[in-house]
């Protein structure tokens, strides 16, 4: 096998990006070699499709419906969201009142729109709602770490809940420095 010129692949690169500048270097008479998501892609033996088959078991055109499918899931799973908004802005509502004292029903109300309208669609609400729950039915604050640690949390969602828990909680200052 011939020496290959090693190219550097890019934060943020894809695959088409990625066989457009083995080529470039194939087309100048440079074989050239890549690392991408670990596996090694060749300038003079490998075309798109088998760069694609290689990173993503996919051709191109299979690549590229799969997104096309994927996308269009997502959409139908913002429409359905859209759809069910009063239903479960009114769900919330009702949950929070189970477990909030009367003072903090105004500003609970004022938030659960807010929380089910953004990236994670009120998942934080479900999160702080179970939490507090277990709060009030005598649960430690151990297995409040617990149940939060288990919920599936980014850091964003993390500290959103937190926020929450220190708003509306009745321990909330307790466990948040529980938390830390």
């Amino acid at each position: 096998m011939s020496r290959y010129e090693t190219i550097e692949a890019h934060p943020g690169m894809d695959v088409s990006q990625a066989f457009i500048l083995l080529n470039r270097e194939e087309s100048r008479g440079t074989h050239a070699k890549m690392e991408f998501n670990g596996v090694w892609l060749y300038s003079d033996v490998d075309t798109e499709d088998d760069m694609f088959i290689k990173v993503t078991g996919k051709t191109k055109a299979e690549r590229e419906q799969w997104w096309e499918e994927e996308a269009n899931k997502i959409r139908r799973l913002d429409e359905e969201h859209e759809r069910n908004l009063p239903y479960l802005e009114e769900k919330y509502k009702k949950q929070g009142r189970e477990v909030l004292p009367k003072e903090k029903w105004d500003h609970w109300d004022f938030v659960v729109p807010v929380r089910l309208k953004d990236l994670y669609k009120g998942f934080e609400l479900r999160c702080f709602l179970e939490v507090e729950t277990l709060l009030l039915d005598g649960g430690t604050l151990e297995e409040a770490k617990d149940m939060i640690s288990n919920q599936g949390h980014s850091g964003m969602s993390f500290s959103l809940i937190r926020g929450m828990i220190n708003v509306f909680s009745h321990r909330g200052s307790e466990l948040n420095s529980y938390l830390n």
